[in-house]
């Protein structure tokens, strides 16, 4: 190859490196800003506060209280009220809450209680982010000490975010309903749960829907 023909083509190779550098090279300036812009907005305390608030007014404006034509039932002792937990797929049963919070996979205390047979669960206004379950002697199938009368038992008559039953196999959740006739709480009403809760504990899969009457 002669000298003048080797020039051209380092020449012509130089100009097309530089020129798809700086199209590349501006474009990847371009996207790493946007990335970084989406970060800080994201990432941005005052944008995180308002999602939190603007879900928890939703929440509010939205939560059920007991029907007019319905009678509060009887206050459930503390004992018989559980928080329900999930720890490695498996869901549990504890009496207090502060044991929930500092429940973890070394601490073996709640693997006393494992969820079995069916109970009925509240997630009450003032506390969405625990669902409060317990035992019912209703239709005759139980009859252990801790049963309670019905919903407004363990909601201690609150508003409710929702309200239903739950049923457990040795520690699977079987299905979980919108069951509840002093609130009546539509299906819909699942998709205002914090996101933990509706992902998962009570997740979308295992829900069965409960059409209500207005006689109910």
């Amino acid at each position: 190859m002669k000298l003048n023909e080797w020039l051209a083509k380092r020449v012509e190779l130089t100009r097309k490196r530089e020129s798809e550098g700086k199209l590349y090279g501006d474009q990847w300036v371009a996207n790493k800003l946007k990335a970084y812009k989406q970060s800080e907005e994201d990432n941005d305390p005052h944008n995180k506060l308002n999602i939190l608030l603007s879900h928890r007014s939703r929440m509010i404006g939205s939560s059920l209280s007991i029907r007019e034509n319905k009678k509060p039932q009887i206050p459930a002792n503390q004992n018989c009220v559980y928080f329900l937990i999930k720890v490695d797929e498996e869901y549990h049963l504890l009496n207090n809450p502060i044991e929930k919070r500092y429940t973890d996979k070394t601490n073996d205390a709640y693997k006393k209680n494992k969820a079995h047979g069916e109970y009925l669960f509240v997630i009450t206004r003032g506390d969405p982010c625990n669902v409060r379950c317990a035992k019912t002697s209703r239709g005759g199938n139980y009859h252990g000490n801790d049963a309670v009368q019905g919903h407004t038992s363990i909601s201690y008559r609150e508003p409710v975010i929702l309200a239903g039953t739950l049923n457990f196999t040795n520690g699977k959740l079987i299905s979980w309903t919108n069951a509840s006739g002093h609130y009546l709480p539509p299906p819909e009403q699942r998709y205002l749960l914090v996101p933990y809760i509706r992902k998962e504990i009570l997740p979308d899969n295992k829900f069965r829907r409960v059409s209500f009457h207005t006689s109910f």
